[in-house]
């Protein structure tokens, strides 16, 4: 049960985040030069007007070697970065072009990602789980090894050989495998 209340509290925060991209702009970013005068490599994740980008850009003027994350969260009047995807359907899109010429091996590759597709796959998850949680209790009488009517077998499972727990008269969730009865002697 606590899966399911998990999925479901991912669910909202989903929802939360995603119409908070409409008035603030959220991203982490990883800022890379593994060599002095090497290209800087920038990865990205940001939130912004209803969507996910994954931005990849590579800059090749040079500079000190440095490896640097940030994060920022800002107001979306007056933003704009110029990495965006121009044509988007339903919200899905990319973009990929060469920057400036005097910058050889430089590139900006965008990815776009509608978050009603984020929302989609964790209400998914949240419904898939809690439905697993539920049939375990719509389960009762059955063996849980192997789900043979134990109504009218309630001691062993006549399938596989499953012997319920009891506890106060009851029967547990669990079951307990045992191993078959020595052979008798002399047969």
């Amino acid at each position: 049960m606590g899966l399911s209340v998990l999925s479901v509290l991912l669910c909202v925060a989903t929802v939360i985040v995603w119409a908070r991209s409409y008035w603030c702009v959220t991203f982490a970013a990883r800022y890379a030069r593994w060599f002095g005068g090497d290209v800087l490599r920038t990865e990205m994740i940001e939130l912004r007007e209803g969507r996910v980008l994954f931005i990849h850009s590579v800059w090749s003027r040079g500079g000190d070697a440095k490896c640097e994350y940030a994060f920022h969260d800002e107001h979306t009047w007056g933003w704009n970065d110029g990495q965006d995807v121009e044509h988007t359907c339903f919200g899905f899109g990319w973009l990929s072009v060469k920057t400036p010429p005097d910058m050889v091996d430089s590139s900006l590759k965008v990815a776009s990602l509608p978050c009603w597709l984020v929302f989609g796959c964790t209400l998914g998850t949240a419904t898939y789980v809690a439905r697993r949680a539920l049939s375990g209790a719509r389960t009762a009488g059955r063996c849980r090894r192997c789900g043979y009517d134990l109504r009218a077998t309630p001691d062993r499972c006549p399938e596989c050989g499953t012997v319920p727990r009891r506890v106060a008269g009851g029967l547990v969730g669990r079951h307990v495998q045992t191993d078959p009865p020595p052979p008798l002697k002399g047969s």
